[in-house]
């Protein structure tokens, strides 16, 4: 898999873990269970992003030859879809562990949107950047030798 890839979905994920932490907090107003929730969705939706990135791969939607003319319209799709996924599993999630629908729509809809607008200038960055190095990013599709 590419190495990009691994720290794209990782620094996305640490960054989207302090928002909804906050988020949790002060909707649940229990900032241990927030903590608690927070961590475990953050984990499936580790993987869930993990996959979401792969899949868009994989449709060679992000080869060489497309990421030097990604658009905003690919990354507008690219975090609606994402977010579809994710929202969806919010509220299941959520709704699971509060047991209260209402909370767990309101926590799932402000997740979702700052997410949402977290993830597309995430993207945009990426996109940027693997411009800027398009030379390189083949290196980082392989990982890195080890010495004996």
């Amino acid at each position: 898999m590419v190495w990009s890839l691994v720290i794209q979905t990782l620094t996305f994920r640490a960054v989207v873990l302090v928002i909804d932490y906050l988020i949790l907090a002060v909707v649940l107003q229990r900032p241990v269970e927030a903590g608690f929730i927070t961590i475990i969705r953050h984990i499936l939706h580790t993987f869930m992003y993990w996959g979401h990135e792969v899949a868009w791969v994989n449709r060679k939607l992000n080869d060489a030859s497309v990421i030097l003319t990604a658009s905003r319209r690919h990354t507008i799709i690219k975090a609606i879809s994402f977010r579809i996924i994710s929202f969806a599993a919010d509220i299941i999630f959520l709704g699971f562990l509060t047991g209260n629908l209402l909370v767990s729509g309101l926590g799932s809809v402000l997740i979702g949107a700052s997410n949402t607008v977290f993830f597309y200038f995430h993207d945009r960055w990426w996109e940027a950047w693997k411009k800027r190095h398009a030379d390189n990013v083949d290196a980082l599709s392989e990982p890195p030798l080890q010495e004996d």
